[in-house]
């Protein structure tokens, strides 16, 4: 599963925290009767390295967006 979430993402230490955020997500959900759990888990792989593609080029389209300046003051 975490092969396959790398090929996605191209990070290994991403792959890994996202399988293991999946992994957490299932644990904590509550009983649902899945005919074919690897199938599913695999779906669910594939979906959240989607989701995590998605989210990243959103922040990197925003950051684009976003001029910085050395000179602003909080």
């Amino acid at each position: 599963m975490e092969a396959l979430v790398n090929r996605r993402v191209g990070c290994r230490a991403t792959a890994a925290d996202l399988v293991q955020d999946l992994f957490l997500r299932f644990w904590r959900r509550p009983l649902v009767q899945v005919e074919e759990l690897s199938t599913y888990l695999l779906r669910c792989a594939g979906n959240i390295a989607i989701d995590h593609l998605r989210s990243e080029g959103t922040r990197t389209r925003v950051n684009a967006r976003t001029p910085f300046s050395s000179s602003m003051v909080w």
